[in-house]
């Protein structure tokens, strides 16, 4: 292998770890059209507003990919981290009301 096939090769598997790092925290189906999304809490327990605002704005990116909004159910300080704190919250998908709704979206 020359210096130029090295180079490309831990190039390509830069990109593919860093990648993954900046993938989006998985949302897990509970049924009844609810979901639970969890992500790393990293402000401490003085800074759970902000963990729980972090995971709302997911939880509503998640659900405008199918143009609707998150209506939050609830938190929780589950998730997937080991040994690391967790906020989650618990949502719904639903249309937006018409006060949310862009006003191109009449037209």
């Amino acid at each position: 292998m020359n210096y130029l096939e090295i180079t490309a090769r831990c190039s390509m598997t830069l990109v593919l770890v860093g990648a993954a790092g900046c993938t989006a925290p998985p949302v897990s189906d509970l049924d009844g059209g609810r979901y639970h999304l969890a992500v790393r809490a990293e402000h401490g327990q003085e800074g759970l507003d902000l963990d729980r605002a972090n995971a709302a704005q997911l939880a509503d990116k998640y659900c405008r990919k199918s143009g609707q909004r998150a209506k939050i159910e609830g938190y929780d300080q589950e998730g997937p981290f080991v040994a690391s704190p967790a906020v989650g919250v618990i949502f719904k998908c639903e249309q937006p009301s018409h006060e949310e709704m862009p006003h191109h979206a009449y037209e």
